[in-house]
């Protein structure tokens, strides 16, 4: 993407004020990739270089106004439904500094409703949970500790205001390889993910449940809640029923094409209905997107690092969902079929571990290993979701090349267009063949 120069008599280009819900294939999951792979270079109104100097200042940066310069973060993973913009401009004293500046979605209609809410989430996380879990963190770890999140000089501006966050780029961290994105994360990638998680997760506990009481919203998830599982059905289940209709021209997948059929009509409820049953025995706070694309990972010859970003979907619940969400959205085939009891073991040792250096050692009495392993037979049917509805999309990014205008008369053939390469991506195939049975033997293809 190009960058636009700030300042002057330069006009900043308005963005439109929402973008509209792919009804036709996509679930809104889906929809969140292609938004971030595809939205056009366009600026909010509210981003003039007189504001964007202040919001510098308020960062510690003191910047020459003619010399900011800025652009859309979302291609990097900036955030689903959200302005994002990542800023850089001249230092008095002659230096660079850059600066991610996120603010909701403005306008009227169901878009900016949606990105509102989503912002108080992350917010909620900004500037309440995750100042408080990185000082308990702070203080356990020692030396040893490390980032797991940008920095957040905080909120500025009027109305909802604007999230101002560290740019995490700058400090040497970036995406894991194009390849792995195609395939999915390594053990090492993952097992440093799953360590970072852990972390995270045993921060939260002490204050998730008295968070979600001073933010309704994160009392529910995004994807699994129980009043959002109605409004994506339909968009589910359209899209299961297409993906059977592509498969089905695979042999080994025909034996399967009737269950698909009826389970279209089910799986999301399914899955809304196990989060809510689940009777988990430690409440952390959830990420609630947690996939390869939210985390950036810095490289040295001592150690891989982790930062997490994109915290709109945060809910508090069983720490099995991210667990769930993150094996079936952003593991490589290889790491699902060789080391899952790994990456379980690891993330458990460094959850207890983390825990007791908290002080919460009740906490980690209350949650060994087997109760873990038992809330994710819980949440299978996550996992289930991910597999046929995100993980296509995931590991194809590159299929997603066409404008989102849902009045256009080839948007429809241009989706029909895009699952078919999603759901025959030699990628994806390799992960459906080999999870489907083992979902068909543990019972999880039933409607």
């Amino acid at each position: 993407m190009n960058w636009h120069h700030i300042g002057g008599d330069v006009e900043v280009i308005a963005s439109n004020s929402a973008l509209e819900t792919i009804e036709l294939y996509l679930s809104e999951t889906l929809l969140e990739m292609v938004l971030e792979t595809v939205k056009k270079e366009s600026h909010p109104d509210w981003a003039c270089s007189k504001f964007l100097v202040r919001a510098f200042k308020q960062a510690g940066f003191d910047v020459v106004e003619d010399s900011i310069q800025v652009k859309n973060a979302c291609s990097g993973g900036g955030g689903f439904m959200s302005e994002t913009l990542l800023l850089r401009g001249r230092t008095l004293g002659g230096d660079v500094a850059s600066l991610v500046v996120k603010a909701s979605l403005s306008g009227a209609g169901d878009g900016a409703l949606i990105s509102d809410m989503l912002f108080r989430r992350e917010s909620a996380l900004y500037t309440r949970t995750l100042p408080a879990a990185e000082a308990a963190l702070k203080a356990a770890e020692g030396g040893a500790w490390r980032p797991l999140w940008p920095a957040c000089p905080g909120l500025f501006g009027g109305g909802g205001g604007c999230l101002l966050l560290e740019d995490v780029v700058a400090a040497g961290f970036r995406k894991a390889s194009s390849a792995a994105s195609a395939r999915g994360l390594d053990l090492e990638h993952c097992l440093v993910a799953m360590r970072g998680l852990a972390r995270f997760h045993a921060a939260t506990t002490r204050n998730a449940c008295q968070d979600a009481q001073a933010e309704p919203l994160l009392r529910e998830s995004v994807f699994f809640g129980s009043s959002q599982g109605p409004l994506r059905h339909l968009q589910t289940k359209t899209t299961i029923l297409k993906m059977a209709e592509i498969l089905s021209r695979y042999p080994w997948f025909r034996t399967y094409k009737d269950k698909f059929l009826q389970f279209a009509d089910k799986l999301l409820l399914r899955a809304v209905d196990a989060v809510s049953r689940c009777n988990n025995k430690l409440t952390v706070m959830l990420h609630g997107d947690f996939q390869k694309n939210n985390m950036m990972f810095r490289y040295s010859d001592e150690e891989l690092e982790v930062i997490f970003y994109d915290y709109q979907g945060a809910h508090v619940g069983s720490p099995a969902e991210d667990l769930q969400y993150f094996l079936h959205t952003s593991a490589s085939l290889e790491v699902l079929q060789q080391h899952t009891d790994l990456l379980l073991s690891e993330y458990h040792r460094t959850l207890h571990h983390t825990l007791r250096a908290l002080g919460l050692q009740e906490q980690a009495v209350a949650y060994p290993l087997n109760q873990l392993r038992r809330e994710m037979e819980q949440l299978a049917l996550v996992g289930v979701f991910c597999t046929y509805v995100v993980l296509p999309v995931m590991l194809n990014l590159a299929a997603v090349d066409f404008d989102q205008d849902t009045s256009s008369p080839s948007f429809a053939a241009n989706v029909d267009k895009l699952l078919q390469k999603c759901y025959t991506n030699p990628e994806y195939l390799s992960f459906a063949e080999y999870l489907t049975p083992i979902f068909e033997k543990n019972c999880l293809l039933g409607s």
